[in-house]
């Protein structure tokens, strides 16, 4: 069972004795602090009806200084490089991406998995899961970590996971898919530029609440790639001004095939309380368009009982982190089932990109969608 930690976000003036540890003071709340732990009481009472367990103290100092902002907490070890004979195996790759990223080796109970390039090692079950490694050097594959055991959780019990975006204005939520370097989380931050609110960045997990169709992001700030932040002027602080010049030299085509990654804090770029986990789902859009089409955008609603290619692009499969519930052990692979995805995705509008990318015509088209869902 994953644990969801209630760590205090913003606290005003107190006293602490000389010999007790901060983290071990409770620390009042200032009036902005109060506003944000109730804006996040909706994902709260949605985790607590799913029988998460909610913990209010955090028993590291340094994990509490670090994750102020937190809403998952994973226990990790910190380790040398550890060596031993197990053989693993390459994990396949999405569409579009390249080189080794992830291996693993199926344990008669449960997974063995090894990040490539930094070394990072984890031990997976349906009933544990640990990380050691560099931890401290590489927190946000053990964020990562977590992230996926959530995704998870939310699979094990009838959620579908999409390579999708999410906005939400006024409680409707809408979904952006599209395959790795389609657009989508470029789209999402221009929606969140003119005054929408943000789900998720690239996985989105869709699935029902008492017969209302719901879209729940992961409690992660997003990463962007160089294109994003040149095609948002909300984004400039995010590269370094010296790289940002040399890459406003480079063509178009370079920029957004470069694999560099940049931390996007939503709250600080955009202002605070802009995040919104979970939502009701109002509308799906799958992005097909191309940068080099001599076709102008067009977007027109299809149905997807006839265009089973669309969904392709919306489903994920869950990673070499997901063991399924009750599994007698992992085996391999785990692809997605386009039934897990149909009867959700029949319940709310599914429209089409096609054409030449367009950002200014895509945003305006879905502030109509959630205006007049």
């Amino acid at each position: 069972m994953i644990k969801l930690v209630a760590a205090l976000i913003r606290h005003g003036a107190y006293e602490q004795p000389a010999d007790v540890p901060s983290a071990h003071l409770s620390h009042p709340l200032t009036a902005e602090g109060e506003a944000q732990a109730a804006a996040h009481a909706p994902v709260l009472a949605f985790a607590e009806a799913q029988g998460l367990e909610v913990a209010s103290v955090i028993d590291s100092s340094n994990l509490l200084r670090g994750w102020q902002t937190a809403s998952l907490l994973a226990a990790a070890l910190e380790t040398d490089s550890v060596e031993h004979d197990l053989d693993f195996l390459d994990w396949p790759r999405d569409p579009g991406k390249v080189g080794r990223k992830d291996s693993y080796v199926d344990l008669r109970d449960g997974r063995a998995c090894r990040k490539v390039r930094t070394g990072m090692q984890y031990l997976l079950s349906d009933k544990i899961c640990l990380v050691f490694g560099a931890c401290l050097k590489n927190d946000n594959q053990v964020i990562n970590l977590v992230v996926s055991q959530f995704i998870g959780w939310m699979m094990n019990r009838g959620w579908a996971l999409c390579h999708a975006s999410g906005v939400v204005v006024d409680n409707k939520g809408l979904a952006i898919a599209a395959f790795s370097g389609g657009g989508k989380s470029t789209l999402a931050l221009h929606l969140v530029r003119r005054g929408l609110g943000f789900v998720s960045n690239d996985r989105l997990l869709i699935g029902c609440n008492s017969d209302v169709p719901m879209m729940a992001g992961v409690p992660k700030h997003r990463r962007i790639n160089p294109g994003a932040v040149l095609d948002n002027p909300s984004l400039e602080t995010v590269i370094p001004q010296a790289r940002h010049d040399a890459l406003a030299l480079l063509p178009e085509e370079e920029i957004w095939d470069l694999e560099e990654k940049y931390d996007a804090l939503i709250d600080q770029l955009f202002g605070p309380d802009r995040f919104q986990l979970l939502t009701p789902m109002s509308g799906f859009l799958r992005l097909n368009w191309q940068r080099d089409s001599s076709e102008s955008m067009k977007i027109k609603q299809v149905d997807l009982k006839d265009r089973p290619d669309m969904l392709r692009a919306v489903m994920k499969p869950p990673g070499p982190f997901y063991v399924p519930t009750g599994a007698a052990g992992p085996s391999g692979f785990v692809d997605v089932d386009p039934a897990d995805y149909l009867p959700l995705l029949d319940r709310v509008p599914v429209y089409e990109a096609t054409g030449v990318v367009d950002f200014d015509a895509a945003v305006d088209f879905c502030q109509g969608v959630v205006a007049s869902a």
